[in-house]
């Protein structure tokens, strides 16, 4: 009788033979559909060969049960802490963008509008890691910033230039025309 554990590495199963205690470690990256019908001794073959006994080491920075087989290489429970990437990606983003916020707050914005500005510009930054910005999230996102659609904004500028154009900003963001260009340049 033994327990399994997932673990993400390399189609990699941790389980533990309850009557010795013991921990291996099991490949699986070679089992097919086919051996999912063997017969209990094909299997016990199966584990004896393709497992190696590992040693509980204890628990790492994520939470999770850690493992080692002796030759520094270490192997973790894949547990319901924050090992998922999407829970970790998360904390990472709340982390910029709070220090993105306290960027802004240097330029004397609100606390509201910097929190509104910090999570629109973290959503840009993400947005534009991976693609360019199409025309409707170009003109939400230069709305929402300078208080003037993507082609209003272009044509202030062109029109009456960027210190107008700066002015309609801090208008909208209720702060002096000279930390919003300050911020406009940091954010170019």
């Amino acid at each position: 009788d033994s327990t399994l554990y997932a673990t993400p590495e390399n189609n990699l199963l941790i389980y533990k033979v309850i009557s010795t205690g013991k921990f291996y470690v099991l490949d699986t990256s070679n089992f097919s559909n086919a051996d999912a019908n063997m017969d209990l001794n094909t299997y016990a073959l199966y584990l004896s060969n393709n497992s190696l006994e590992v040693t509980l080491t204890g628990v790492n920075a994520y939470g999770l049960t850690t493992y080692s087989d002796g030759v520094n290489h270490y192997y973790s429970e894949n547990g319901s802490s924050e090992k998922d990437l999407e829970a970790l990606g998360a904390h990472v983003e709340a982390i910029e963008t709070e220090e993105l916020k306290e960027n802004l707050l240097n330029y004397g914005l609100s606390v509201e509008r910097s929190e509104e500005l910090s999570s629109l510009l973290t959503s840009y930054r993400k947005i534009s890691n991976k693609r360019g910005l199409n025309a409707r999230e170009r003109d939400y996102f230069t709305k929402e910033i300078l208080g003037l659609s993507f082609e209003e904004a272009s044509e202030t500028l062109v029109n009456e230039g960027m210190d107008s154009l700066i002015d309609k900003a801090s208008e909208v963001n209720n702060a002096d025309p000279e930390a919003v260009s300050e911020l406009i340049n940091e954010l170019m």
